[in-house]
């Protein structure tokens, strides 16, 4: 176990999923979001938004989100016409209400917030945040975290956290 890499496959149901089609046309390529600084006091991430920027530019069709329009609003409104996603911001493994959570520039995106009624485009997000992939443990599912959570809308792959991000690193 400590020698080799470990991959979960959540369910029988997940196997199921059809990962080649997408049930949009979309031809756009990245997304970005970074909300640098937050309404709730969390410390702010500094160069993030810099970072997204010189990343755009080696996508066609790329869009960033940066500071106040990195809101939880836009963010589920447009992740699904995307096929990679990179999301600079914090995260926890238990927030307000036992769940994890993403914080946006406004609000935060707990799990049960991800019900989606389409397939995403989406074939890659990358969680850069704190314990992306920490949840709650069920017997017989595995944990209910963030990246099991994007598996469930048809996402294949997620990069995501166990542990805290150094800002500065």
């Amino acid at each position: 176990l400590y020698d080799h890499p470990v991959s979960y496959t959540y369910s029988a149901r997940y196997l199921l999923n059809e990962f080649n089609q997408n049930n949009s046309s979309s031809s756009n390529n990245f997304f970005g979001i970074a909300p640098v600084q937050y309404s709730n006091g969390l410390p702010a991430l500094t160069g993030s938004d810099q970072s997204l920027h010189r990343m755009e530019n080696y996508f066609s069709h790329a869009r960033t989100l940066v500071f106040g329009k990195a809101s939880k609003d836009n963010f589920l409104n447009q992740f699904s016409d995307y096929r990679i996603i990179q999301l600079y911001t914090h995260a926890t493994d238990s927030g307000y209400n036992g769940q994890p959570v993403i914080y946006f520039a406004d609000t935060t995106l707990s799990l049960s917030d991800l019900f989606y009624s389409k397939k995403p485009a989406t074939k890659l997000i990358v969680l850069s945040a704190c314990e992306t992939a920490l949840g709650e443990l069920h017997p017989g599912e595995g944990v209910f975290s963030f990246n099991r959570g994007f598996a469930a809308l048809g996402i294949p792959s997620a990069v995501s956290n166990l542990w805290e991000v150094d800002n500065q690193a």
